[in-house]
């Protein structure tokens, strides 16, 4: 029962409404709020293991939320009745108009929540799950096991293996499992992924990225890329060598050197075949 959740966050133009009800199980915690937001209210949200949001109200037609730092441009999109945030994964929301609202929490170890997929599913699978972000705008069942568990952690009527139940039903309902095909490709970034690592290296007048500033640029976790750190800077390489001919040769050998220092070498790429020039 030692588990409580680590999260960074700030409102404003929200305020509780009634106490807060949490309860604690191995290496889960529940949260219950009742609030108020008024129109223009804002949260930021940053949590080191991963967490679900289950609003118990329609909120699509209020809020709205992103990924993206709003003081450096992003794209709203609707708050959906229940999210999955993995872990390192900011969020950002904002109201449009006021509202009374209250919505339920679960605050996982990262650990914990691979157990809870288990053993349906194989380890490789679950790993790829947790780092999946989910939303789901509108599903009953979700809704009315979200609301039994709320109800419970207000008042706990049964034993709590009951409520673990519910935890374990909330979440294979709402965390997207992969298939296995999936979790073989895990390992690769998307080409839109790559595109914009490549875009944002173009940017950096020293081109020098560090892995956290790479891992925010694709939306994924530094730990992903120090589990896949060889792969990633190998197909980085050959990918560059595809846009040598719009940098210049300093910021391409700059490049090189900041992916050998992430800690792998990558291997040698061709680099005599690409319109006559060589990479760097």
């Amino acid at each position: 029962m030692s588990f409580w959740h680590a999260m960074s966050w700030k409102t404003q133009g929200i305020r509780a409404t009634a106490p807060v009800k949490w309860h604690r199980w191995e290496g889960l915690v529940g949260v219950v709020w009742e609030a108020e937001a008024e129109e223009g209210a804002s949260g930021y949200y940053l949590a080191d293991d991963p967490w679900i949001m289950i609003f118990l109200d329609d909120v699509s037609d209020t809020f709205r939320i992103t990924n993206d730092d709003p003081a450096v441009g992003s794209v709203w999109r609707p708050l959906a009745n229940a999210i999955y945030v993995p872990p390192g994964m900011p969020l950002w929301t904002k109201s449009l108009a006021g509202q009374r609202f209250s919505h339920l929490n679960l605050h996982l170890r990262t650990d914990r929540l691979s157990r809870f997929l288990g053993p349906a599913i194989a380890p490789s699978m679950a790993q790829l799950a947790v780092r999946r972000p989910v939303e789901v705008h509108d599903d009953p069942a979700i809704r009315l096991l979200a609301s039994l568990l709320a109800d419970e952690i207000r008042e706990p009527t049964k034993h709590p293996v009951f409520a673990e139940s519910l935890v374990r039903s909330l979440i294979c309902g709402l965390v997207e499992i992969p298939t296995e095909r999936a979790a073989r490709s895990s390992s690769r970034l998307t080409q839109a992924q790559m595109n914009k690592l490549i875009h944002r290296f173009s940017e950096i007048p020293d081109g020098r990225l560090s892995v956290a500033e790479m891992a925010k640029t694709v939306g994924l976790s530094e730990s992903w890329f120090a589990t896949t750190a060889a792969n990633l800077f190998i197909k980085l390489e050959k990918a560059l060598a595809l846009h040598a001919a719009s940098m210049s040769s300093g910021s391409c050998r700059r490049l090189r050197l900041t992916l050998r220092g992430c800690g792998k070498s990558p291997r040698s790429v061709q680099r005599s075949q690409l319109s006559g020039r060589h990479l760097c």
